[in-house]
């Protein structure tokens, strides 16, 4: 709001002036002054003051990868800004890309727009050496991933906290013992870096004791360094030194092969040493055996009483089918030749070995039936040729034809009034696809062990029963039968060869026929009173698994594993089979049934215990 005033002044002044009224000479000069005063109110504005224009500039920042920054923006002329870099994991920051600040905090005094970068770089990571390295006698390949780190020779740059595997693998004639800078016995080593550190895989030289057997037949001749008793045993590093072992047959034997308590075979009559090193195991004492046989040749003519219940001294006879390899037909006669060597060698013996070739079991057909009609045995050859070619008994033809499934049949089906024993066998091709296997092994075994029941007895009185076929009740009920040529054949395997690869030791394969039986149990309950005197063929109650657990129950209680064939067998001619049971083992069949069955409700754990640890 303006107002306006009047003041009036009195200003007097040194100069005179007439009075008109008085005359006096005095004077005054009165001013009127206006002063115009300025006021402002609430309700009176005063007009906008003209604005000072502002600078203003822009503040760019950005980040490189491996970490962020604040934000820059636009800002008058002079202002203070401050910025920081911030790095990411595993990144670190490294200074600014239009500024020579190295500090991760950066303040600017804008004066113009300007543009700053945060740098940042990956962190390298933490490394140390790792040296591996191997004595003489082996090699050591390693697990480093390259794409991490660096290889210089056998040194390598390791990232802090890699894991890296290394494997050891000893030269042939040397085995692995351990680390030197590690307490690991591993072939294979797995190590975590956290410092430098050294590994070397350690090996040394294998030193075997090797046992020089030669069987029946024949001897040996070891020529070498260091034989301490030439022909017996050597005892030292046999890669070290050169040697040779050759088997010499004598005269009127052949030489089969040689056979290593491993399973081992060679087929050489002459050994050298370290060549054949590579094909023995280590660490182990290792006994090769020289077998050898008695030239083939055809038993003499004999009737039926000529050489039953004898050992002979001619080998048995063995007619391979023609398709069968010279591997399973070597190795088939050395398991037999074995067999006889363990039970005795009872003959007159003949045994067939069928392939899968229809034709070459016609021809083994052809051959059997020729014998039988040559001595007596048979009158009608085509008769006799088409009984062994029919699939539905036990001939050629059966035996042959089992093979499609690739199964395990043998039997023994001699006669006893025709007084010679008669093997017959499905194709042994185990001894090809699985050479460490001793399946079939058992089987020869097995088989073998009826030719020595058989002989023992010299009763021909047999009597028919449906399915089976003649049985002769004197060599003792068909459970005891089957469960001794069973529960020995699968003992004396164990015992004769330690097969790395065998499926079960001896007991383990008894827990697997006493589930046979515990099953039987359960799903028939008739067999849980079953007596073995009277379970046959074809029962549903398992015989075998029954019987094997019988003869091992009466072995144990003997105390004696050849108990049943060398005290029992030849006691049967004269007194029966029942009573040479008892003299055998001290109680009667009926006994043994009582005290059979309350075994068979023990746990498992104290059945198992009677059985050999093999």
């Amino acid at each position: 709001m303006m107002q306006m005033i009047l003041m009036e002044l009195e200003i007097k002044v040194g100069f005179p002036i007439k009075n008109l009224k008085t005359g006096l000479k005095m004077r005054r000069l009165t001013l009127f002054v206006v002063f115009i005063l300025l006021s402002c109110s609430k309700d009176s504005p005063i007009p906008d003051a003209p604005k000072p224009i502002v600078t203003k500039f822009t503040l760019t920042v950005t980040a490189s990868e491996g970490g962020s920054v604040t934000d820059g923006g636009t800002y008058a002329e002079g202002t203070e800004v401050t910025v920081t870099a911030t790095p990411s994991e595993g990144y670190r920051f490294t200074g600014w890309e239009g500024n020579d600040s190295t500090s991760e905090s950066l303040t600017i005094t804008l004066n113009s727009n300007q543009t700053f970068q945060a740098l940042f770089e990956l962190i390298p990571p933490v490394q140390y050496t790792l040296t591996v390295s191997a004595s003489e006698g082996g090699t050591i390949s390693e697990g480093v991933d390259t794409s991490d780190e660096r290889l210089v020779g056998l040194t390598f740059m390791v990232v802090l906290g890699t894991e890296v595997t290394f494997t050891a693998t000893p030269n042939e004639g040397y085995e692995f013992i351990g680390w030197e800078g590690n307490d690991s016995t591993s072939e294979t080593l797995t190590v975590t870096v956290n410092s430098n550190q050294s590994v070397q895989a350690l090996f040394e030289l294998i030193t075997l004791n090797i046992l020089f057997t030669a069987g029946n037949g024949g001897s040996i001749k070891i020529k070498g360094e260091n034989i301490y008793e030439e022909g017996v045993e050597l005892s030292s590093a046999i890669n070290q030194i050169e040697i040779s072992v050759e088997a010499i047959p004598e005269l009127g034997y052949i030489f089969v092969e040689w056979r290593s308590n491993f399973g081992d075979m060679f087929s050489a009559e002459k050994l050298y040493f370290p060549t054949e090193y590579q094909f023995l195991p280590s660490n182990t004492d290792i006994i090769l055996n020289a077998a050898f046989v008695l030239a083939q040749a055809p038993a003499p003519l004999f009737d039926k009483d000529l050489w039953w219940g004898q050992i002979v001294d001619f080998p048995p006879e063995i007619f391979f089918a023609s398709d069968l390899s010279n591997t399973l037909r070597e190795k088939f006669t050395v398991d037999l030749n074995l067999a006889i060597s363990q039970f005795g060698n009872y003959g007159p013996l003949e045994c067939y070995v069928l392939g899968n070739s229809t034709n070459a079991a016609n021809e083994l057909a052809i051959e059997y039936c020729n014998r039988r009609v040559e001595r007596g045995q048979e009158g009608d050859l085509n008769g006799c040729i088409d009984n062994q070619m029919n699939d539905n008994g036990y001939g050629m033809e059966y035996y042959r034809k089992d093979n499609d499934g690739n199964g395990i049949w043998a039997s023994l089906n001699g006669s006893r009034h025709h007084g010679y024993h008669l093997l017959q066998f499905s194709k042994p091709y185990h001894y090809e696809e699985d050479p460490s296997s001793i399946e079939y092994t058992i089987v020869v075994f097995h088989e073998y062990f009826h030719v020595v029941n058989a002989a023992n007895v010299f009763s021909d009185e047999s009597i028919y029963i449906e399915g089976i076929g003649q049985q002769i009740p004197e060599r003792g009920p068909p459970a005891m039968v089957e469960g001794s040529a069973n529960y020995l054949s699968h003992y004396l395997a164990r015992k004769l060869f330690d097969y790395p690869n065998s499926y079960l030791n001896l007991r383990l394969y008894m827990v697997t026929q006493m589930d046979n039986i515990k099953r039987a149990r359960n799903e028939f309950p008739n067999c849980n009173n079953v007596n073995l005197s009277e379970i046959n063929f074809g029962d549903s109650c398992d015989m075998y698994s029954l019987g094997t657990w019988g003869i091992a129950y009466l072995l144990d209680r003997a105390d004696n594993i050849n108990a049943y064939q060398e005290v029992l067998f030849p006691l049967i001619n004269d007194i029966g089979y029942y009573a040479a049971f008892e003299q055998t083992f001290g109680i009667t069949f009926d006994e043994f049934e009582i005290e059979f069955r309350i075994f068979l409700e023990l746990p498992i754990s104290q059945q198992i215990e009677i059985i050999p640890d093999i």
